[in-house]
C-alpha cells in the first residue's frame, strides 16, 4: 500500500491509498488501483503520523502507478508504504 500525499487543505496528510497485490508468478508487487480515504482531517493526520516512519523514496510497486493516481507534481516520489 502506498499513501497518496494530500494537497491544499490536506497538505501533509494522507489523501488516498494506492493498493497493490503480489503477482504469484513473479513475486512483484503490482499496482491494482487507488481509493480515497473517506477520513476527516484529524483521522488523516493520525494516519500520516503512523505511516511516516515507513516512508521510502519510491513507490513499492514493480512499475510506477499512473501519475494521475500518484498525485502531486510530476516526478513526485514521496510515499509511505505498509505491508
Amino acid at each position: 500500500m502506498r499513501v497518496r500525499k494530500g494537497q491544499g487543505r490536506f497538505t501533509g496528510m494522507a489523501d488516498g491509498l494506492l493498493l497493490g497485490a503480489h503477482d504469484p508468478d513473479s513475486g512483484d508487487l503490482v499496482y491494482i488501483g487507488d481509493v480515497g480515504t473517506g477520513m476527516n482531517t484529524a483521522e488523516r493526520a493520525r494516519l500520516h503520523i503512523h505511516l511516516e516512519r515507513l516512508a521510502r523514496p519510491r513507490p513499492p510497486f514493480a512499475e510506477d502507478p499512473p501519475q494521475a493516481d500518484i498525485g502531486g507534481p510530476a516526478g513526485s516520489t514521496q510515499c509511505s508504504s505498509a505491508k
